[in-house]
C-alpha cells in the first residue's frame, strides 16, 4: 500500500500539480503579481505524504452505529477526535466501492484541514481555463481583490477561488465543511485518482502541464460527481439519516441557484460570440447583485469564474456532461460506466458515439 502511495504521489506531482513552466512574458508578468501568494502545492503533497507514513490507522471495535455517531457528533462540534472520523469515513466510502464493484485503486486516505486557494485566468473574449495558480490559504477578502485587479490589468480576467478538496495523496477536505459535503468530496478526489490509471484521467492529468483541454475537463468533473453522488447517497442513508431526527426541516430554496447560474453562462457565452464583452461583464455583475438578493454572497461573476466552476456539472451548459450522464443512465453498474468510460483518450469520441 505505501509503495503504491509512493507512485501515485510522485505521479500527482509531476501531472496533476498545476506546475507551469513560466517562459512567456504572460507567465513571467503573473509570476511577479502573485509571487508573494504562490502556495508551494509540491511542498505540501510531499509534506502530506511524510504524514500519512507516520500515521498509523487506529483500530476500532465499535459497530457500524457507534461509528457513525462518532462521525455525526464530530461534525456536530461534540467532540475533536478528527483522525478517527476520517479514519471511519474513509472505511465507509471503501465499504461501498467494493459493493459497486470497484478496485481500490488507491485506497481511501484522507485529511480535514486548511486548503490553498485556487487563482484562475481566462481571456475576456472566451471563457477558457488560461492559466490556474494554487495561492495562500487564508487571503482576505481585500488582498483577493488586490490580487484579481493587478491580474485583470494584464487584459485578462481572474477569479481566486475556494475549493473543497484536492486530489493529494492522502486527499485533502476543506475544514468546517458540512458531513454530506465531506462524503461527496473525499469520494469526487479519489474517483479522480482513480481514473489517473485509465486514459480518461492520465489525458485530464496533462491539463495541467501544457496540454490544456476544457472538454476534459467536463468529461472527468462530470464522471466524478456521478461517483461522489452515488457514494454519498448510499453511505448517508444506511448510516447517518436516522440521526436527522432532531434535526429541524431544511427551508425550500426560494432561487434555483444552479439553473440561474447556467442561464448567465448561455446568457454570456452568446454575448460573447458577438464580441460583446463589455455587455457581457456587465450582465454578470448585474446577476451577481441579482442573486446575491436571496441571500447568497458571491464575490464576483467573471469569465474566469465560469471558466473553472463551469466545468462542475451543476452548472455546465457542455453537451459533453449530458452525454456523460446518458451514459451512466444507459450502463447496468457504476462499474461497467467507469470501465467504459475510463478508456476515453478524447472527448470527440463521447460526442461522435450515438
Amino acid at each position: 500500500m505505501k509503495i503504491l502511495g509512493i507512485i501515485l504521489m510522485v505521479f500527482l506531482i509531476l501531472f496533476v500539480s498545476p506546475f507551469q513552466f513560466r517562459g512567456s512574458d504572460f507567465d513571467r508578468n503573473v509570476g511577479e503579481i502573485i509571487s508573494d501568494y504562490e502556495f508551494n502545492y509540491i511542498r505540501w503533497q510531499v509534506d502530506l505524504l511524510k504524514e500519512f507514513f507516520r500515521t498509523s490507522e487506529e483500530e476500532t471495535v465499535l459497530t457500524p452505529e457507534e461509528e457513525a455517531l462518532i462521525v455525526w457528533t464530530y461534525f456536530q462540534g461534540e467532540h475533536d477526535n478528527k483522525r478517527l472520523a476520517e479514519i471511519i469515513i474513509a472505511r465507509q466510502i471503501e465499504e461501498v466501492l467494493t459493493e459497486k464493484g470497484l478496485t481500490l485503486l488507491p485506497r481511501v486516505n484522507f485529511s480535514i484541514r486548511p486548503l490553498p486557494g485556487y487563482l484562475i485566468m481566462s481571456p475576456r473574449e472566451e471563457i477558457s481555463r488560461l492559466k490556474e495558480v494554487h495561492v495562500l490559504p487564508g487571503l482576505t477578502y481585500e488582498k483577493r481583490e488586490e490580487i484579481e485587479a493587478w491580474l485583470d490589468g494584464l487584459g485578462f480576467s481572474s477569479y481566486i477561488s475556494d475549493i473543497a478538496g484536492t486530489t493529494t495523496f492522502p486527499i485533502v477536505v476543506r475544514e468546517g465543511a458540512p458531513l454530506r459535503s465531506t462524503i461527496r468530496t473525499v469520494a469526487h478526489e479519489w474517483a479522480h485518482q482513480h481514473l489517473f490509471f485509465r486514459p480518461l484521467g492520465f489525458r485530464y492529468a496533462l491539463h495541467f502541464i501544457g496540454w490544456p483541454d476544457d472538454a476534459m475537463a467536463a468529461v472527468n468533473e462530470a464522471v466524478a460527481t456521478i461517483v461522489e453522488k452515488e457514494v454519498e447517497e448510499i453511505i448517508y442513508n444506511r448510516y447517518y439519516l436516522p440521526l436527522e431526527i432532531d434535526m429541524p426541516p431544511a427551508s425550500p430554496p426560494v432561487l434555483d441557484l444552479r439553473g440561474q447560474l447556467r442561464m448567465v453562462r448561455e446568457d454570456v457565452d452568446q454575448f460573447l460570440v458577438l464580441g460583446e464583452i463589455e455587455q457581457a461583464e456587465r450582465h454578470m455583475e448585474e446577476q451577481r447583485l441579482y442573486i446575491n438578493s436571496y441571500g447568497y454572497n458571491f464575490r464576483k461573476l467573471n469569465q474566469a469564474y465560469f471558466a473553472f466552476h463551469g466545468t462542475y456539472p451543476a452548472i455546465s451548459v457542455n453537451p459533453l456532461t449530458r452525454k456523460v450522464h446518458e451514459m451512466r443512465n444507459d450502463s447496468p453498474s457504476l462499474k461497467a460506466f467507469i470501465d467504459e468510460i475510463g478508456r476515453v483518450w478524447d472527448a470527440q469520441e463521447l460526442l461522435n458515439n450515438p
